[in-house]
């Protein structure tokens, strides 16, 4: 059942997406640029302007700092473990170990609090609550704060146990995953689990209305099975009466005596037989636990049976008296009251008499189906269905550009553009595909490739260039279109695709693109050459200062300047207004 449900929602899903017509290479494409385009580039916290904060700056930001952080954060965890309530004034092991905890938890408050204040005065009120990590750590401090005034003081100032804020403190575990940047298998699960809550919406919406429904038609049915008077109060009646005399009601009130004593509305008979002790007819499966008597318990019993926790069982409880034990648990006159009458708990479906068969039917039909749509369908398929799939695009070693390769290049472009802008100088392609591992670049390739060769990889890139900037979406694109682009045909897809590429932040603000990133990259070299040689040829006569034995240089071998081109050379020099668009200006040289 599984293994067809999963089938039929591949299916589906690549009809939805516009795959269904596309080659497998196509639609690993397709997939790749969605992936693409939800990415941001990082961002690097901006260094204080004093230069008394800028030590708490680095502090805060370093590795050393962050392992300290977790280290204080496990042995927080192993002291939580070993938290006792109510300590014996009798036994003095148990009082020190409270004693102790008491002492630590006061270490580990300052500990944190002297964390949130570095980092208060390293990156500033402003910069620090922008973080959603700092914000969390800035709470729990709060809250570590409350428990510690709750604990020292009455316990009444707070409606529940301080332990309940101790426990909250717990969270900051979750931050272990910031530096477990090496953990590969983690992160991909990590963010397989991420990416897949938006599309379990929808799924849990379905399962929430069929849920409804099946303890809707289990409330009206079974609501009587295992029932016990005056177990509902007040909506069974109220308080248990005991009727005696041959079960006729003794009226203790004269009026009542002279008129006839009328029926109380929950009765008890002195030789009743409960299955249980306590005069309660609580069988093995449906008991006060779990049963159908309310709306609420009905959603908790469907949801504990979704799991496959029991549900054969409560099956078999909801089938006839004759069923096994059944009728050990069943009383003719011990059912809710209704119209002012017991009513039998004994027949809940109203098919007393028509065979064992018959009157097991509706809970056969019901448990079952139950259990194939929610327990089968929903859960085990459509749930693991969209994990398993968003877990095949992210954690796939098979597939040629991976979310590894993507966190790689997001880490290498955030060496250039440290305040997530979007942009860097396109003379900086080189550079960032020099650092980058295969796919996307080039820092471990064997044997190492030439200059020539670098240079028309570039070519082959055609990253566009808006005015000496290449932007982060096209440059990521490219690289990965380099490993596993394909053409693909013009569908709603690819115009969906188009569509938010023309919406990524930062695009519309540059300059259309002239030429693409290799040209300036070569304008900007050769520029560079023209301003050494420039340079050599403006001192080549110039004496040597006194005491310096080096060699002067030779005038005789370079070519005069030409003087409408000197002047450009300049630094401070600013190009002319009838410069041509996508020109190199004098701040876009490739370093040396």
């Amino acid at each position: 059942v599984i293994g067809v449900v999963l089938d039929s929602f591949n299916k589906i899903k690549e009809e939805n997406d516009g795959l269904t017509m596309m080659t497998e290479e196509q639609g690993e494409w397709v997939k790749a640029q969605k992936t693409i385009i939800a990415m941001r580039p990082l961002k690097q916290p901006a260094s204080p302007k004093e230069n008394w904060r800028l030590p708490f700056f680095g502090l805060v930001n370093s590795n050393a700092f962050d392992l300290f952080i977790m280290i204080v954060i496990m042995i927080n965890m192993f002291f939580m473990c070993i938290s006792v309530w109510d300590p014996s004034p009798f036994n003095t092991e148990i009082s020190a170990i409270a004693s102790v905890n008491t002492q630590v938890n006061i270490i580990f408050f300052v500990l944190y609090s002297i964390e949130m204040i570095l980092k208060w005065i390293g990156l500033g009120l402003k910069q620090y609550f922008k973080d959603v990590w700092n914000q969390f750590d800035c709470l729990l401090v709060v809250v570590s704060a409350f428990d510690l005034y709750a604990s020292t003081t009455a316990g009444s100032i707070i409606p529940f146990p301080p332990s309940v804020l101790r426990v909250v403190r717990l969270f900051r575990v979750v931050r272990i995953l910031r530096i477990l940047k090496t953990a590969k298998n983690l992160r991909t699960i990590i963010t397989t689990i991420r990416v897949s809550l938006p599309g379990l919406y929808n799924i849990t919406i379905l399962l929430s209305i069929v849920l409804y429904i099946y303890a809707v038609i289990c409330m009206n049915f079974f609501y009587r099975i295992n029932y016990t008077p005056g177990i509902i109060f007040p909506y069974g009646g109220g308080n248990k009466e005991f009727f005696t005399d041959g079960k006729t009601p003794e009226c203790t009130n004269p009026e009542e005596r002279e008129h006839g004593c009328p029926l109380r509305l929950q009765t008890v008979w002195p030789d009743d037989y409960y299955y249980t002790n306590g005069n309660s007819n609580d069988g093995d499966f449906i008991n006060r636990h779990a049963n159908f008597r309310n709306l609420g318990f009905s959603v908790l019993t469907l949801i504990r049976c979704a799991t496959g926790e029991s549900f054969n069982g409560i099956m078999h409880d909801m089938m006839g008296y004759r069923w096994g034990t059944n009728r050990l648990r069943c009383c003719p006159s011990c059912g809710p009251i209704e119209n002012g009458e017991p009513t039998s708990s004994c027949d809940p479906t109203g098919l007393a008499g028509t065979g064992d068969f018959a009157e097991a039917l509706p809970s056969l039909l019901f448990m079952l189906s139950y259990t194939v749509v929610m327990g089968f369908v929903i859960l085990n398929g459509l749930f693991i269905g969209v994990i398993v799939d968003n877990f095949t695009n992210i954690g796939s070693e098979g597939k040629a550009i991976t979310v590894e390769s993507i966190e790689e290049f997001r880490e290498v472009w955030l060496r250039y553009d440290p305040k997530g802008g979007f942009v860097i100088p396109s003379h900086s392609l080189l550079a960032i595909m020099q650092q980058l591992r295969w796919p996307l670049g080039i820092a471990d390739r064997e044997p190492s490739l030439s200059r020539a060769e670098m240079l028309n990889m570039l070519g082959e890139l055609d990253i566009p260039d808006h005015g000496g900037h290449i932007h982060f979406m096209e440059t990521l694109t490219a690289l990965a279109h380099r490993q596993c682009g394909v053409m693909v045909p013009l569908c709603d897809t690819t115009k969906r695709i188009q569509t938010s590429v023309a919406k990524t932040p930062g695009l519309k603000k540059l300059t259309p693109p002239v030429h693409n990133a290799l040209t300036n990259y070569l304008v900007s070299l050769l520029q560079s050459r023209w301003r050494g040689y420039a340079m050599r040829k403006k001192y080549a006569d110039h004496d040597l200062a006194p005491g310096n034995d080096l060699p002067r240089l030779p005038a005789e071998g370079l070519p005069p300047l030409r003087p409408e081109v000197t002047p450009c050379l300049s630094d401070a020099s600013e190009p002319s207004e009838n410069a041509t668009q996508g020109k190199v200006k004098s701040n876009q040289v490739m370093p040396q």
